[in-house]
């Protein structure tokens, strides 16, 4: 029957220290960095798309929710830790968010009146936010990864 034997080394417990220090530096640096440089390549897509929306001949100051060039001054990313896990979310803020879905989807093209809004017809969609995104994802994994990539060499080189 084998005898069972537990073996300590000298520093082990050093050793475990700096393990968890770089578990630590990769959650906290590595890893956002990576999704923040990766994030960037799709809201530069997105912000692209929403600016070639100014040259829309349809728009008019009496049909313009926003000012010009509103929605893609409203894109923003912003990094978050949820459940957990590191996240970074692109698209509209708070302000322009209603209006870039109506833009994305189409809606009813309403004038304001005395007598209250009047629908004048209807606006077809302007997909901006989904085509973004399909165009980009392969940019953003690729940034992503190679971020990762020197992350982790950065790491295991020591800092």
């Amino acid at each position: 029957m084998a005898k069972h034997s537990t073996t300590y080394y000298d520093g082990t417990e050093e050793y475990l220290a700096v393990l968890q220090r770089q578990k630590q530096y990769m959650q906290d640096v590595v890893v956002r960095r990576a999704l923040l440089e990766g994030g960037r390549v799709l809201l530069d897509e997105e912000i692209g798309r929403a600016l070639f929306l100014n040259e829309s001949p349809a728009r008019s100051p009496e049909t313009t929710a926003l000012p010009l060039g509103a929605i893609a001054d409203g894109l923003r990313m912003v990094a978050r830790e949820y459940e957990g896990q590191q996240q970074v979310v692109i698209g509209p803020n708070a302000k322009t968010a209603h209006v870039a879905a109506f833009v994305e989807l189409g809606h009813a093209l309403v004038k304001k009146t005395k007598s209250g809004p009047e629908v004048i017809g209807d606006v077809g969609p302007h997909p901006f936010l989904r085509p973004a995104y399909e165009a980009s994802i392969e940019g953003v994994f690729e940034t992503v990864r190679d971020s990762m990539r020197e992350g982790i060499q950065e790491v295991t080189r020591g800092r």
